[in-house]
């Protein structure tokens, strides 16, 4: 009758040596939680898109980005669909222009393709 009563007492105890340390992790955690920010999300108004140079070899790609800097306010799966709409429905001399901006870029670029990595 003693030993089932020790061997509930030191279940007891484990359980609540694990019970302490589970309150422990979280009282941690929610200590770095008030010092890192690192999963908070951040507001739209703070971030903003960089206007970052066009450089792309492909013509619609050139069209979509123009497009996209255009319209900040747009998330960019908006940006993309209409962008496709409206690249579909354009004639060929207007896309002229991106196709001659796609061809300087792989005349600057050189025709050099990309290695894959690994075994060649």
């Amino acid at each position: 009758m003693e030993e089932t009563t020790k061997e509930t007492e030191q279940k007891r105890d484990t359980e609540d040596d694990a019970e302490n340390a589970r309150i422990e992790r979280t009282r941690r955690r929610d200590e770095r939680r008030g010092i890192c920010r690192c999963g908070e999300r951040r507001s739209r108004s703070r971030r903003r898109r960089r206007r970052r140079r066009i450089i792309s070899r492909n013509p619609f790609i050139i069209f979509f980005l123009e497009m996209y800097f255009q319209t900040p306010d747009k998330h960019v799966t908006e940006v993309a669909r209409q962008a496709g709409k409206e690249w579909c429905a354009m004639r060929e001399e207007d896309k002229m222009k991106y196709k001659r901006l796609a061809e300087r870029e792989r005349k600057r670029r050189g025709s050099t393709r990309r290695r894959r990595r690994g075994c060649p």
